[in-house]
């Protein structure tokens, strides 16, 4: 959630609690660790403390922020312990885990923060190309894809250009949230392969998010926050949303082609559109764009337990470097912000 403008008591304790609810629906994805990063928490800034341990404490303040992870469901952590900061938080970032890569420890629990970034990631990425792109001067205190994903994005220079074009290198299911300190008062939103990310505004100057447009749904049913009918977003989509005279200014940049990989269509199913409506999936899956970038023929699929991904056969499978459902059609990136 990103608000850009002051809201009264009473509506602050409903996105609140709307906050906790995308949680714990969000633990159909993800029960391994979760956490929550929330922007304008009150309270010291950790001191003496190199930037790469930051991600190893349970609960710190830093640069206005403050993150609070678990291992386990989001529903362990003390929703007592971080109401009120939720309440006053102008951006919050939540994220439940579910362990694609890096063991189960708390130093690769989502939200991180990794040089100027303050992020989450839903997916599984390939980083032996990221890794070039990573500053030396960053010190990566985990094991997973995600840290070295925000790594290469806070090695840009944090212009929608330099974004992009991390982004295009990126190969498997990608969906991002992320806030960069050097420009703190702006959010970015990126969906790439397959990883869902759908969003709707309120109507009083705020922005939600979720990977299941259907949990969005259900907390207005429960709140009333006034959201609109929320949108998924297209492989290839990079927003920047900032704030501008008490309304929401959101930039929208020229789509990308998304990279996958074969494994990454194969559990689809699974991995990207778990618990969604069979309405929902369907209308993704008919605007999907991405382009596959590997594909090794072997007898081993023909008795893989894993469903293969729109094919019926795997002999049907394009060569590498051709595209799943022919050239994008750019002009139909027809996203708007209600």
């Amino acid at each position: 959630m990103m608000r850009v403008r002051n809201w009264s008591h009473e509506r602050c304790d409903r996105a609140a609690g709307a906050l906790v609810m995308l949680g714990l629906l969000a633990e159909e994805r993800g029960v391994d660790a979760a956490g929550l990063a929330m922007r304008g928490a009150v309270g010291r800034t950790a001191s003496g403390t190199r930037r790469a341990d930051i991600t190893r404490f349970a609960d710190v303040r830093v640069n206005g922020w403050r993150v609070v992870k678990t291992r386990g469901r989001f529903s362990t952590l003390d929703q007592g312990a971080i109401h009120s900061d939720l309440r006053r938080a102008r951006v919050a970032l939540g994220h439940t885990r579910w362990a694609t890569q890096g063991g189960d420890k708390l130093v690769n629990a989502s939200p991180l923060v990794i040089g100027p970034i303050v992020g989450c990631h839903n997916g599984d990425v390939a980083v032996s190309s990221l890794r070039e792109l990573v500053d030396d001067q960053v010190r990566l205190a985990g094991s997973t894809d995600t840290e070295v994903l925000l790594a290469a994005l806070g090695a840009t220079d944090g212009t929608a250009a330099a974004v992009r074009s991390v982004l295009e290198t990126v190969q498997g299911r990608v969906a991002l949230t992320w806030v960069d300190h050097r420009q703190p008062h702006g959010l970015w939103l990126a969906r790439g392969a397959l990883s869902p990310l759908a969003v709707a505004g309120d109507g009083q100057g705020g922005l939600w998010w979720a990977s299941n447009p259907q949990w969005l749904r259900r907390v207005e049913q429960h709140f009333g926050l006034g959201l609109s009918a929320p949108r998924m977003l297209r492989e290839g989509s990079l927003l920047r949303v900032r704030g501008r005279d008490g309304d929401l200014d959101v930039q929208i940049s020229p789509a990308f082609v998304p990279l996958v990989r074969l494994q990454d269509r194969r559990v689809a199913g699974i991995a990207a559109w778990r618990g969604f409506t069979r309405a929902d999936r369907a209308d993704d899956e008919a605007r999907l764009r991405n382009k596959l970038v590997t594909a090794v023929r072997t007898s081993r699929w023909r008795s893989d337990p894993w469903p293969v991904f729109g094919a019926e056969d795997v002999d049907d499978w394009p060569m590498p470097g051709e595209p799943l459902v022919g050239d994008p059609d750019w002009d139909d990136f027809d996203w708007e912000v209600a």
